[in-house]
């Protein structure tokens, strides 16, 4: 019943979100600035200092479709309500030759019926762009995150590259805490205006607290180099190559060696619109050891790896975005190297002045890399929200959330970790934007 109800007030949310233009559209003069201020983005010089501050009473409606054996009363896989609480300081500094920006969030929740208080997320994160020299660029990404397991790489979820972004909270799997331990960098020489050459590098490392052999530490290196050179105006030609090495410690150990042709393409439709098209392809060589009757047999595999995206600019406010990722790698959580496809879609944009629209999916499906017979996995994730602004600094919302992930015998889980788990999330809540300090 409460399953029923949940899904009434997401299509409501929806058939709401639908018909607010015809109410609000001709009262709005075209160009004005939203009354909300929160979520616009940092354009200008100087620098600035914003906490935000999100209090929502969300319902959980969880499904597992196969036994979760010893976690049954955990609130993972509890249906019921809970509080939310998500304060995040954001500061940037834009100079003349150097940008940075800090991040900085947590994500607590209370469940009211269990008596519980849940830690979901600490994240700090930064990245630093600078001009080295008039052709010459450096960046560096840095960030700690703390959260329970999220079988990250599976429930995919559409984030443009480069974003500054906390970790989700939505796609929440089991209570296994860990620390996440990130960092990349990059540097980028422009030969001539149609020639520029970037090399690139990151490490990760992922600590599960606890030192439970069901979760096993998880730590890549990556390093490479891309060429860029421009065809004409709007397409470039990129040749790269990147070297990558894996390892879920004590178990399995992946390195690859990946090759890119691509094509990036953008069309103006307008001095402020435009489309933009990205695509590269290549072959991958993948060797690890698979135990097999209590040997460990080294294998090789060549797989095609390839990413494309596509991103378009209509109206006065919406972005669509589309994209596809294909690759080999691990994802943290599972014991095996992975061969995955994720195919993302997002949509975001203001109805007007005061109504805010952003919807997404993802959908993602993979096999063991190394293996010779395939054990598949997927997974979907989808999410909508209707932001209201109440004033400048203020603004509700009403939000929607979907994922489901399915394992097949092949691959092995942790114990208590159900193969299959479906949930909704419906959430109402508010949010405070507080400007501290702008220069």
């Amino acid at each position: 019943m409460r399953t029923i109800y949940c899904r009434a007030i997401a299509a409501a949310v929806a058939a709401g979100a639908l018909t607010v233009p015809a109410l609000a559209q001709t009262r709005d003069r075209a160009g004005d600035r939203p009354i909300y201020e929160g979520g616009l983005p940092d354009t200008g010089k100087g620098s600035k200092v914003d906490a935000t501050i999100d209090v929502a009473s969300a319902y959980d409606s969880n499904l597992p479709t196969t036994q979760i054996g010893q976690v049954t009363s955990s609130a993972f896989y509890t249906n019921g309500i809970y509080t939310t609480f998500s304060p995040q300081l954001n500061a940037s500094v834009n100079g003349e030759h150097v940008r940075f920006n800090l991040l900085a969030s947590t994500n607590v929740r209370h469940y009211a019926s269990l008596d519980q208080i849940l830690v979901m997320n600490h994240f700090v994160g930064g990245n630093v762009i600078a001009q080295v020299t008039r052709k010459t660029s450096f960046t560096l990404n840095p960030s700690v995150t703390y959260a329970p397991t999220y079988l990250n790489g599976l429930l995919t979820e559409t984030t443009p590259a480069g974003t500054l972004e906390s970790p989700s909270a939505n796609s929440v799997v089991d209570a296994q805490r860990s620390y996440t331990y990130s960092a990349a960098t990059g540097l980028t020489h422009n030969f001539t205006p149609r020639a520029s050459l970037l090399f690139d590098a990151s490490y990760r490392y992922t600590d599960f607290i606890g030192h439970n052999a069901a979760y096993p530490d998880y730590r890549s290196y990556d390093g490479g180099g891309r060429f860029l050179y421009s065809l004409n105006r709007h397409t470039r030609m990129v040749l790269g190559y990147k070297f990558t090495h894996a390892q879920t410690l004590g178990l399995a150990q992946t390195r690859e060696h990946d090759l890119e042709v691509g094509i990036d393409y953008d069309l103006p439709l307008s001095p402020t619109r435009k489309t933009t098209f990205s695509f590269n392809l290549g072959p991958t060589l993948a060797t690890g050891y698979v135990a097999l009757d209590g040997d460990r047999d080294l294998r090789h595999q060549y797989r095609m790896r390839g990413d494309a995206s596509l991103s378009h600019e209509f109206g006065r406010t919406w972005t669509t975005r589309v994209s596809y990722h294909r690759a080999l790698g691990f994802i943290e959580g599972l014991a095996q190297p992975a061969y995955t496809g994720a195919y993302a879609a997002s949509l975001d944009g203001s109805l007007n002045r005061r109504f805010g629209l952003s919807v997404s999916g993802a959908y993602s499906t993979g096999e063991s890399a190394l293996i010779g017979e395939p054990s598949p996995f997927k997974s979907y994730t989808g999410s909508s929200r209707l932001l209201i602004a109440l004033g400048r600094e203020w603004a509700s919302y009403v939000q929607y959330v979907y994922y489901y992930y399915d394992f097949s015998q092949g691959f092995q889980l942790p114990v208590g970790v159900s193969r299959g788990l479906s949930r909704d999330s419906v959430r109402a809540g508010v949010t405070l934007w507080v400007p501290m300090r702008h220069r």
